[in-house]
């Protein structure tokens, strides 16, 4: 596993920390969001976010966007 970014327009602050078909989100020190990577694009990684895709083996994030 390794440390992607600890900062990024999902939050600052926030380690993003990938293993093998696992995406772990530190959102504080006794909180992490936990998420299975199914596919490369479109993929879910925790409540209200969501994986667009990789660019150059590196995950992009963006924030979900709700229903209007």
């Amino acid at each position: 596993m390794r440390e992607v970014s600890k900062q990024g327009s999902w939050g600052t602050g926030n380690t993003i920390l990938v293993g093998t078909n696992i995406i772990y989100i530190k959102l504080s020190d006794d909180k992490v969001e936990e998420g299975k990577i199914l596919d490369f694009i479109d993929m879910k990684c925790g409540q209200g976010w969501e994986i667009q895709g990789f660019d150059n083996r590196e995950v992009i994030l963006q924030r979900k966007k709700l229903s209007k």
